[in-house]
Formats: C-alpha cells, sequence, structure tokens
C-alpha cells in the first residue's frame, strides 16, 4: 500500500490525546501513532464515526519533563477497528501554525532530520536539525544535504 495521495509525510510522536466529541459532549483518552502537517492518527477505544468534529487536547512532554498541552480540531476521516481498539484519522480544521507551537515545532524538526518532506529522504545531523529555521549553515558544514527541485 502506498502513501501517494498524501501531501506531506507522516512522523511518529509520543503523546496522550483526550477527544473531545463536541456532538455528544463526551471524551475519551487516545494515543497519538502519527502526525503530520494535515492531521493526526490515534488508537482509540470506541468509535466516534467518519465525518464527526473533534477537538483534540494533545499533552506531551516537553525537553525538560514538564508537561505541555496544546489543543487543535479537527474532523474524523477515517475509522478502523483493530482488536479492542479503533485505529482512526483526523485531519486538522485549520492548518498548525501559532495555536499549537510545539506540536509544529516537532514537525519541522522531524522535517528537518528527515530532509525536504515531499521529496528527500537524507538525514541531517541533530546539530543541523536544530539550527533556527532561516539560519544558514556554518562554514564547513559539508554533512548539509541539498535538494534539487
Amino acid at each position: 500500500m502506498t502513501d501517494e495521495w498524501r501531501i506531506r509525510r507522516r512522523f511518529p510522536m509520543t503523546a496522550w490525546v483526550d477527544v473531545a466529541v463536541k456532538a455528544a459532549d463526551a471524551m475519551r483518552r487516545g494515543y497519538v501513532i502519527n502526525i503530520s502537517r494535515e492531521g493526526v492518527g490515534l488508537y482509540y477505544l470506541g468509535t466516534v464515526g467518519a465525518g464527526t468534529d473533534v477537538e483534540l487536547t494533545m499533552h506531551m512532554l516537553g525537553p525538560t519533563g514538564i508537561e505541555i498541552v496544546e489543543a487543535v480540531q479537527g474532523r474524523v476521516m477515517w475509522e478502523n477497528p483493530w482488536g479492542g481498539i479503533t485505529i482512526m484519522g483526523i485531519q486538522f480544521k485549520e492548518p498548525l501554525g501559532t495555536g499549537a507551537p510545539t506540536i509544529m515545532d516537532r514537525i519541522v524538526m522531524a522535517e528537518r532530520l528527515e530532509g525536504n518532506p515531499t521529496q528527500g529522504t537524507a538525514v541531517q545531523t541533530w546539530s543541523q536539525a536544530l539550527r533556527p529555521i532561516g539560519e544558514s549553515p556554518e562554514p564547513g558544514d559539508d554533512d548539509v544535504p541539498t535538494h534539487s527541485a
């Protein structure tokens, strides 16, 4: 099975998430499988139903071990029962940005580690990946991969 229909690559992420179903006034916990700029894959106990609007409150550990919480809005695009759980794909209602800076930072870091998010798979060093966005490489940084269009 290929993922050619996807615009951007998915990356693994460790986080737990509270899934609030607005229409049912209900909330349950799920666990993140992977994430991209467009959406997130979850393990979830129960079902919600494709097309359902949800609010996701993601709980992540920051670099100092302190919990960081960010909320995003989404819509369940598909569900697939698997054993006693459900795997679901949720598309974000709006592009990630200022409302979820930690989630976005983790995606950007993963893209930097992997290379070009849509065309490349070259792996950079951690020091390269952690360089602030827009900052030029230091002279002598020969291990920075380049990508041609």
